[in-house]
């Protein structure tokens, strides 16, 4: 098994740091994968994610924006991540909520689910009763 560091040396590079790269390829892979396992669980959704996400490249409207570094603006590197980073939080969100539904109580009671406040569990009481 190969290690894949998903960060940089710093600084920008015209031909950018090849295994930054190679890592956010193989991210953008695997993330892909758990696109295609959120479609499989919910076939009647028509868009899962809000940026589709291709090989090595993420999609917003008609635009395309690379997540390799290497022959790249800086901006468009930078639209890239935001577009992953958003995909990101929106799956996060759907795989807690499938998680909640198929037994995330004991996180929950643990408090690991609000970081440890107990405001997230508070929360959870009042609209799981609301829902009963």
């Amino acid at each position: 098994m190969e290690e894949l560091p998903l960060y940089g040396t710093g600084g920008w590079r015209p031909f950018g740091q090849p295994a930054l790269d190679q890592a956010l390829v193989a991210f953008l892979d695997c993330f892909c994968q758990l696109e295609s396992a959120l479609r499989a669980r919910f076939p009647a959704a028509t868009q899962i994610l809000p940026y589709r996400m291709l090989k090595d490249k993420v999609v917003d409207k008609d635009s395309q924006y690379l997540v390799r570094m290497q022959l790249n603006s800086e901006e468009r590197w930078t639209k890239a991540m935001k577009c992953v980073l958003l995909n990101l939080k929106r799956a996060i969100g759907i795989v807690i909520n499938m998680r909640g539904v198929s037994g995330m109580g004991a996180v929950r009671q643990s408090g690991m689910a609000d970081g440890g406040d107990g405001e997230h569990q508070q929360q959870s009481k009042a609209s799981t009763s609301a829902v009963e």
